[in-house]
C-alpha cells in the first residue's frame, strides 16, 4: 500500500507519449485515471495509517469518491470541518486540483465521446504531483479536515 500512488503517478506519466505524433485517445484516458488514483490512493494510505496494523485493510477503503470532491469544495468554501477557519492558499489549490482530477478522471474513465490532448493528460498528472506534495508537506489539519468529510464523518456544530 505504502508505494501505490507513487507506481499509479509513474504508470500515468509513461503513459503520456513523448514522441511526435498523435497520441492514442486510451493512453491519454489511461493517464488521467491513474493520476487521479495516485492522489485517491494516497488519501486512503494516509487515512489507514492513522490505524492500528490489524485494522488499516478495512479503513483503506472507507473514504469516499463523491464524499471526497464535496470534502474539497467544503475547504475551498471554509465550511464543514474547517468551518471558521481561512484555508491557506495551498490547501485551496489542493482541493481545487482534486476536484479537477476528479471530474477529469470521471470523464476519461465513462464518457465514450470525451477528447482529451496531450496537454490536458500533462496537467493533470502535474495536479497530482502537487497533491501527492501537499500530503508530503502541507499543512496536515487540512488533509484531515479532507479526510473526515470523505469517510462521512458528521462535523459536530459549533
Amino acid at each position: 500500500m505504502e508505494s501505490l500512488h507513487r507506481d499509479l503517478l509513474e504508470h500515468a506519466l509513461e503513459l503520456i507519449p513523448n514522441s511526435k505524433g498523435r497520441p492514442k485517445q486510451v493512453d491519454l484516458r489511461r493517464s488521467i485515471s491513474a493520476s487521479y488514483y495516485a492522489v485517491w490512493h494516497q488519501l486512503c494510505a494516509y487515512w489507514a495509517d492513522k490505524f492500528d496494523k490489524k485494522i488499516r485493510e478495512s479503513t483503506y477503503r472507507q473514504p469516499d469518491h463523491s464524499a471526497a470532491k464535496k470534502a474539497a469544495s467544503n475547504i475551498k468554501k471554509g465550511t464543514g470541518w474547517c468551518q471558521g477557519a481561512t484555508p491557506p492558499p495551498e490547501a485551496v489549490r489542493m482541493c481545487d486540483d482534486i476536484i479537477r482530477l476528479q471530474e477529469a478522471r470521471h470523464q476519461a474513465d465513462y464518457s465514450p465521446t470525451a477528447r482529451f490532448t496531450l496537454n490536458e493528460a500533462r496537467e493533470h498528472s502535474q495536479r497530482a504531483k502537487r497533491v501527492l506534495q501537499y500530503f508530503a508537506e502541507g499543512d496536515k489539519h487540512y488533509i484531515d479536515f479532507l479526510l473526515l468529510d470523505t469517510t462521512k464523518n458528521k462535523c459536530p456544530s459549533r
